[in-house]
């Protein structure tokens, strides 16, 4: 299931963002579409899975419904030539997260001539040691108060399964691509945030090991040595040999605020490359709209049009969202917040009472052309006129 949403507005596709993210049905048999899968929430229900592009100035362009246990990195293809499709694009650069930074999706970008900026994991353990040590080798960065970067052409072995090869041959293929390392102050003090956190989850996991499973030791076992779970109940198998891995702990903190992208873009400079990377934030910020403002999750319906109609609806109101938020630099929650409050009462036949206006509410019916309803009482045929005029406004244009 796709949809292709607001084409009439005016689009910065220079560059898409991809990602993915998942929702909860609050069922417990599966079935074709609602499988159970990697929960992002860490659950056991049964989920669907949202490949999700948006342009360069944080607006949904389409996006796309997945079975629930289908890997993120096989949802980006399917969706990019969705877009291609309906937009008629010759070309376009996909900026993605690490998770799907797989030879798949670099070769199936390079065969149609597109390109990709992606993140590439550096705490991983299949991580390239040999550009670890790039990223954390002083010389050659660039730096300004808090914040330094270098960057280096270079090349990425992909691998190509049988079937993608002419030949029907396994092969590994060697394409050029720049690498780009930056270490951020900001970034790094998040890192030691959250990790203190979990170390503490781990110190709990160690000194009350039932009280935890696999299910709940998420996050603080990789800071854990000697931990092993019974493979029927999910409980900790042996307790007896549980300490604190102090050297997982060391080299996670080596890399805290550093970040390493690969991209096709050869000719882009260190710069461009990084403020593209950056904007893949926002991506996120409507993922998070979609679950708590829109209340996309859980879902309720079941058959495959009550889906597609309920992902439908929540995309298009995040879109509407994202158009005024652009127009009228307000956030989300405000927009919607002033949308919820703003009503109109019949206190006679023919007049109307406005009963809230605040300066957010008249910037957001000055972003659609409607400065009438600024007015506090409205005739029923002014009202109407209203109403007419709307059904005919175009998407709000930032000048």
């Amino acid at each position: 299931m796709n949809r292709s949403i607001a084409k009439g507005c005016t689009r910065d596709l220079s560059s898409v963002y991809y990602d993915v993210t998942n929702y909860y049905f609050e069922i417990d048999t599966e079935d074709s579409l609602r499988r159970r899968g990697v929960s992002k929430e860490h659950r056991k229900s049964p989920i669907v899975q949202m490949g999700l592009l948006q342009d360069g100035r944080g607006i949904p362009i389409a996006y796309r419904i997945f079975p629930g246990n289908t890997s993120d990195s096989k949802t980006m293809i399917p969706t990019l030539q969705d877009l291609k499709c309906d937009y008629g694009l010759e070309r376009v650069v996909t900026v993605a997260d690490k998770g799907l930074n797989c030879s798949e999706n670099i070769a199936a970008t390079l065969a149609t001539k597109d390109g990709f900026v992606f993140s590439q994991s550096l705490r991983a353990t299949k991580s390239d040691n040999e550009l670890k040590a790039w990223v954390l080798d002083e010389a050659g960065y660039t730096a300004r108060s808090d914040f330094k970067m270098k960057s280096k052409q270079g090349v990425k072995t992909i691998h190509l399964k049988a079937q993608d090869t002419a030949d029907n041959t396994a092969k590994d293929v060697v394409v050029e691509v720049k690498y780009v390392a930056f270490w951020s102050r900001k970034y790094a003090e998040r890192a030691r945030r959250e990790r203190a956190r979990v170390i503490e989850k781990a110190k709990a996991l160690i000194a009350n090991p039932g009280a935890y499973t696999r299910a709940t030791s998420f996050g603080a076992a990789k800071y854990v040595r000697g931990l092993h779970f019974d493979t029927a109940t999910g409980e900790i198998a042996d307790a007896r040999a549980l300490a604190l891995d102090t050297k997982a702990i060391a080299q996670a903190e080596a890399l805290d605020g550093y970040y390493l992208i690969v991209t096709s873009e050869t000719s882009w400079s260190a710069e461009q490359i990084i403020d593209t990377y950056r904007e893949l934030w926002r991506i996120e910020e409507s993922f998070k709209i979609t679950k708590s403002e829109l209340v996309a999750r859980p879902v309720y319906v079941w058959t495959p049009a009550h889906i597609e109609a309920h992902f439908l609806t929540c995309y298009i109101a995040l879109v509407i969202l994202r158009l005024l938020q652009w127009a009228s630099g307000l956030t989300c929650a405000r927009i919607r917040e002033e949308i919820a409050q703003m009503n109109c009462v019949n206190i006679d036949a023919n007049w109307w009472v406005c009963t809230h206006r605040s300066d957010d509410s008249d910037k957001l019916v000055e972003t659609v052309g409607l400065e009438e309803l600024k007015l506090k009482n409205l005739r029923t045929k002014d009202a109407k006129a209203i109403m007419a005029k709307a059904a005919k406004a175009k998407l709000p244009h930032k000048k």
